[in-house]
């Protein structure tokens, strides 16, 4: 599957790498990173992607990168350079300190917040009662035959929901640069999209 920035595409991911230490910000808050890890022995480039957060009242149900808000790739096309393991990712979970598994897929949209945009979904399995707290972190790996490109933070974005709740946040770092050019270059929808999660 796929995901990415530009050639002159550039993509909304969620972003991981290593547990980033809380920001020192009031809640709610959402933050990524997405790093590359270079090419394994396939000739495929491995991404990891780590991110981090604190709702202020309620866990996480899911996470998801915005990847093309202005409808120039299909999540056939995005998903089709994207590859991840199953599980996913893993992540701080409560009660106590249990781990969470995470399943990936990349959508056209994600209608449980009225997002139409294509998005790479991160959605913790159910596993022995264990789910994302309040505040937590994951971390993700997947792999692409594309090279990173830098992630243009005005065009990426993450978006954490829990029930009728949800906010935006931020993602940095790299990303792989897809043909479909995720990114337009007129103005993006993106900035409308973001007033509606403030």
């Amino acid at each position: 599957m796929k995901i990415c920035v530009k050639h002159g595409l550039m993509i909304l991911a969620l972003g991981l790498a290593a547990l980033p230490v809380f920001a020192e910000q009031a809640p709610p808050w959402l933050e990524g990173d997405c790093v590359s890890l270079g090419i394994d022995d396939q000739g495929m480039w491995t991404y990891q992607l780590t991110i981090s957060w604190d709702t202020g009242k309620h866990g996480v149900s899911h996470v998801d990168v915005i990847i093309d808000d202005s409808g120039n790739c299909s999540a056939a096309e995005i998903g089709s350079g994207l590859f991840f393991a199953s599980p996913a990712g893993h992540g701080e979970g409560v009660p106590g300190a249990c781990s969470v598994e995470y399943n990936a897929v990349v959508e056209d949209s994600d209608p449980s917040i009225n997002l139409m945009a294509v998005v790479l979904k991160y959605e913790p399995r159910s596993s022995n009662g264990c789910e994302p707290g309040r505040t937590g972190g994951a971390t993700y790996e997947f792999r692409s035959p594309y090279p990173p490109a830098a992630i243009d933070v005005e065009h990426l974005a993450l978006i954490q929901k829990f029930s009728h709740h949800s906010s935006y946040g931020t993602l940095r770092g790299v990303f792989p640069g897809l043909p479909c050019n995720p990114v337009a270059a007129e103005t993006s929808a993106w900035g409308e999209l973001k007033a509606s999660y403030r």
